[in-house]
């Protein structure tokens, strides 16, 4: 039933919306001051931050927030949404996160 749904023409159109905004949105983090360089492909993503303290910092932020980044426990994070997420709710997180940047 998985190989069905993934493999779903519907559901594969609609993969190509999200990856294009998921990698644009998680780019567009590389302004912020404490973000050393993203890396991303699909929906797989991390955010590289210039020190550990700071990626740690963002990661608890997020979680108190309701984003659920994966914590490194290095320099960075890594973003990997459900991909059944909506792109309404991929906004949300990335909006989430630039908010949290922005406080950090």
């Amino acid at each position: 039933a998985n190989i069905e749904f993934l493999t779903d023409k519907g559901f594969q159109r609609g993969m190509v919306q999200k990856i294009e905004l998921f990698e644009k949105r998680l780019k567009s983090l590389e302004k912020f001051e404490q973000v050393d360089y993203i890396n991303a492909c699909g929906m797989v993503g991390a955010i590289l931050f210039k020190d550990k303290q700071r990626a740690t910092d963002t990661v608890m932020e997020l979680v108190r927030r309701g984003v659920m980044p994966v914590n490194t426990w290095h320099a960075s994070i890594k973003i990997g949404p459900p991909l059944t997420i909506s792109l309404e709710a991929l906004n949300e997180a990335f909006d989430v996160i630039e908010e949290t940047l922005r406080g950090v």
